[in-house]
Order: structure tokens, then sequence, then C-alpha cells
């Protein structure tokens, strides 16, 4: 099921959690990015690190893709998605995802969204409100949590409601609860 923005709602967050900019099958990712490339052979074997770091959550865990999920054909998509065991499913889709792969592969998702929010105060989205440029993207609120994925190999806090998380590929996976307690 498509919705253009959706609120999530999980009443133990402590199963909940994030990933984001996998590019699953992107022939080009360990070109253009350097940690990737420093620590696979080829893009087979990064393929399947992050699937089986995936399979090691639990079946009844809620992980959410966040943007860039794949960059390659819908087949090959659609198969290593198959292998996943975690049953809950969310994908938050942005430039990178087709219409064509969000029609292909919405068949393992509970919910296919391009915006979201959890439990009213953490919102979701694929660029951070101010850029580490200063450029301010939209409105924040203090007492809300921001969470971010756009800036690759950027690590940074601003004030203490705003993360990116795609900072370091090496996080594959971000447990909501540590991540909004830091």
């Amino acid at each position: 099921m498509f919705i253009d923005t959706n609120m999530f709602h999980f009443s133990d967050t402590s199963k909940v959690y994030l990933s984001s900019d996998r590019h699953i099958g992107h022939k080009n990712i360990l070109k253009y990015d350097s940690l990737r490339s420093e620590s696979f052979y080829d893009l087979e074997q990064h393929d399947e690190y992050i699937l089986n770091e995936i399979n090691k959550l639990d079946e009844d865990s809620y992980l959410i893709f966040l943007w860039d999920l794949h960059l390659t054909d819908n087949d090959y998509a659609d198969e290593w998605l198959s292998k996943i065991k975690v049953k809950n499913l969310y994908w938050i889709v942005w430039n990178h995802d087709s219409k064509a792969s969000i029609n292909r592969l919405s068949k393992y998702f509970k919910v296919v969204s391009n915006d979201a929010r959890i439990n009213e105060y953490i919102y979701l989205n694929h660029y951070p409100p101010i850029d580490y440029l200063g450029k301010v993207n939209y409105t924040i609120e203090k007492d809300k949590k921001y969470i971010h994925w756009h800036d690759h190999n950027r690590w940074w806090k601003f004030w203490n409601n705003i993360y990116n998380i795609a900072y370091n590929w090496r996080e594959l996976l971000y447990k909501l609860n540590n991540l909004i307690n830091v």
C-alpha cells in the first residue's frame, strides 16, 4: 500500500530498526563510496553482508528502510528482498526508488510511503532540515526528533534533535531507541 505521508505507531519502539541508503545492486556504489570499497571485493559480497546483518534481527522486529534501497533491476531486488526474514518491513521511498520498483517490490512491505512520522514526534525525511552549509530545507520544532539520511559519509548532529544516519554504511541497523536517546 502506497501512502503519501504516513504515521507509524509503535507501542514498543525497542524492536524498531532503521536502515538507510543500502544501494542494493548498485553497480557503482563501491566506486563512489570509499568506505564500502575498502570493505568489499565486489557488489555480491556487499549485498550478501547487508542481508546477513538484517537477518540477525528477530522475525517480529520492525525494519524501516529509508530511501535508496536499491539501484538495480527489479528481478535482483525482488530475489534479495525475498530472503529477508523480518516480517514487518516498511519502505520510505525517494529519488533512487522508481515507480516501477515501488510497484514491483511493494508486496514485501506493510507500508510504502515517501515521508513518515513515528509516534507523532519523530520525523523521517530524506533531506536534513538544515544542511551542513546552513541552508534551511524545512521548519523544525525543538520538541521533535528529525532523522534524515541524504548526506553520505557525513555525521553531524544539530541541536539535540537532528540526526543524519547515512554517514557511515557500517551502521547498517539503527535501533530507534538508541538513536533517539543519544
